[in-house]
């Protein structure tokens, strides 16, 4: 034990600072078989470990332990130590390499706890990793230690920064521009930072407003399927023959009595107010953009009035937000809808990224998955025997182990498989992945709304605006895939015969739709487009203001045009276009007069 094959007695380790004395590994069977030679504690070789006397061998002597100090940097003393990795984190930095210098710093800040330029630098390392929480922490910790230090003010403005406090940041840049007037990097970053507060709230105001315009939308769809609703009803109830004929005494009735039981959208509350709303001003001294606000923001028609009259009730803007992965704020959330309540689909390629942050969970879906993150959920409990994710068909439910807090419950939107649908944690958030079933779309179910693009996570969340999230279906199985690029194909191929079937030969246009070669003739019908009339298919009479319950709406229709002049009387027929046989007791009459 101890020595080499050389019979020479070998001490610690060169490489590996935790062996403190070479022993070998085994016996070699020929002069060929080092691996019998390499130390058992640090699989090196015996000439890596420095030759020693055996007796009286201490490795922590003071002689010893100088000279493993040069290759053990931890047996340095504590300031040595930090300036010896100060130096690695420094050079790191300088060649971009910003994980390692980050590491190297906490090392150098375990050594010296209280070393406000080493906590300043590592600040700064993880302002370059973009890790903006690690890089507050940090900024702050340093102002503590070195309150008048000018370049911790500075780094805790970009901290601030880059957390989206925008007035904690322009006052920290004010407070460094204080210290150090003549920091003209300070300075600069003051002016940046104001201009960004000043964009960052003009931001926050336009998404506020299409926020609420999101609830209003919702509120006014919601009226349109009960006014459908109604119509449908008062049709079978045999009140009238046709949707169209719906007015009157109906529409009075149905308008008094949907006002008398209001309901707010899915997923949301009347909010109280005790600021009344302005009344809308005609007046041309408002601006063309805040009269139009003014008008889509206006719900006093979706809400129900109020006998307080300092008070009323308005609806909330909508509770979820569009989002990064790591919760900063997504261009699509502010949100206006697509023509005809259209939606973009991907078939093909994956869309970008969207989250849907709700007050309890931030989530993704595509075609077959929902990925759903909890972060609500503390770092420190972000551990597999810390926090317990039950799954059932129908819930999701995300609770503590010892505290018993629950972090995320509810009814999900639509079915899952509970024994495929697993989660993961990285020790600082969780990630739930739910499988969805997919009903529908695996065994074509018809007559009812595809399962596949969910458009809620939880039945009591708000129910995300259609449009504002693209449907992702590139991971649907490739027989479906198929399937309906076939039946796309069918449909484009009919489309294109129903067009050239329908092409006018003067002008080369669709006849049931643009041609107009032949409306003024009178024995041409132009034909409407199909389902116009069928109330079936949700098409309505109510094109301006058009209705058959309320004649005085009707438009009037252009006089009758006199018959133009068409050539010669043909011979048959007399001077006043009568016939002959039936002009001849008159000219006999004229014939005895003269």
């Amino acid at each position: 034990m101890g020595y080499d094959t050389f019979g020479c007695f070998r001490g610690w380790c060169k490489r590996n600072a935790t062996c403190l004395e070479y022993v070998a590994n085994g016996v070699p069977a020929d002069a060929a078989d080092i691996a019998p030679l390499r130390c058992s504690h640090c699989r090196c070789l015996p000439q890596e470990h420095v030759p020693a006397i055996e007796e009286g061998y201490d490795p922590n002597s003071p002689e010893h332990l100088a000279a493993r100090r040069q290759y053990d940097v931890r047996l340095l003393p504590p300031e040595e130590r930090a300036a010896v990795y100060k130096g690695r984190a420094d050079s790191a930095y300088k060649n971009r390499n910003y994980r390692t210098a980050y590491i190297e710093y906490t090392h150098a800040i375990e050594a010296t706890p209280n070393s406000h330029v080493l906590v300043g630098n590592r600040c700064q390392t993880y302002i370059k990793l973009g890790k903006n929480e690690d890089a507050l922490r940090d900024a702050e910790r340093a102002v503590e230690l070195a309150p008048d230090w000018s370049k911790g003010r500075y780094r805790l403005g970009m901290s601030l920064q880059l957390n989206q406090r925008h007035d904690e940041a322009v006052a920290a840049f004010v407070r460094a521009c204080e210290l150090e007037p003549e920091n003209a990097d300070a300075q600069k970053a003051l002016a940046v930072a104001r201009t960004k507060r000043d964009e960052w709230y003009a931001q926050q105001e336009k998404l506020a407003k299409a926020r609420k315009r999101t609830t209003i939308r919702q509120a006014s769809d919601a009226y349109e399927e009960a006014k459908y609703q109604a119509k449908q009803a008062a049709k079978r109830a045999g009140k009238i023959k046709d949707i169209s004929q719906w007015g009157g005494v109906l529409a009075e009735a149905f308008e008094r009595e949907y006002r008398d039981n209001l309901r707010p959208p899915a997923g949301v509350e009347f909010a109280l107010t005790y600021m009344p709303v302005t009344e809308f001003s005609d007046s041309g001294d408002e601006d063309e953009e805040a009269k139009r606000d003014a008008a889509l923001l206006d719900d006093s028609r979706w809400v129900p009035e109020t006998s307080d009259g300092e008070t009323r009730l308005t609806l909330p803007p909508r509770n979820y937000t569009l989002v990064h992965e790591d919760g900063r704020a997504h261009k699509a959330d502010h949100f206006e809808p697509l023509s005809f309540g259209m939606q973009r689909v991907h078939n093909d390629d994956e869309p970008e990224p969207v989250w849907v942050q709700t007050p309890a969970a931030r989530w993704m879906q595509t075609a077959s998955e929902v990925s759903v993150i909890p972060y609500k959920v503390p770092t420190e409990l972000c551990r597999g025997h810390e926090i317990k994710v039950s799954f059932a068909r129908r819930l999701l439910h995300v609770q503590a182990v010892r505290s018993k807090e629950i972090f995320m419950a509810g009814e999900l939107e639509e079915p899952i498989n509970p024994n495929t649908s697993t989660w993961t944690t990285d020790g600082t958030c969780i990630m739930i992945t739910c499988i969805k079933e997919n009903l529908l779309l695996y065994n074509g179910a018809r007559g009812k709304g595809a399962d596949s693009h969910w458009g809620r996570l939880f039945k009591h969340d708000q129910y995300v605006e259609r449009g504002m999230i693209a449907a992702n279906y590139y991971d649907v199985p490739f027989e479906i895939k198929l399937r309906n690029k076939i039946a796309e194909a069918q449909r484009k191929e009919k489309e294109k015969l129903e067009k050239e079937a329908n092409l006018c030969p003067l002008c080369d246009k669709d006849v049931r739709f643009f041609c107009e070669c032949r409306v003024h003739d009178k024995d041409f019908e132009r034909p409407l487009p199909q389902g116009w009339k069928n109330s079936e298919m949700g098409f309505e009479d109510n094109y301006d203001g058009y209705s058959l319950a309320e004649p005085s709406k009707l438009k009037p229709s252009a006089p009758p045009q006199p018959r133009p002049y068409q050539g010669r009387i043909a011979p048959k027929y007399g001077l006043d276009g009568k016939r002959l046989e039936d002009a001849l007791p008159a000219l006999r009459m004229l014939r005895e007069t003269v």
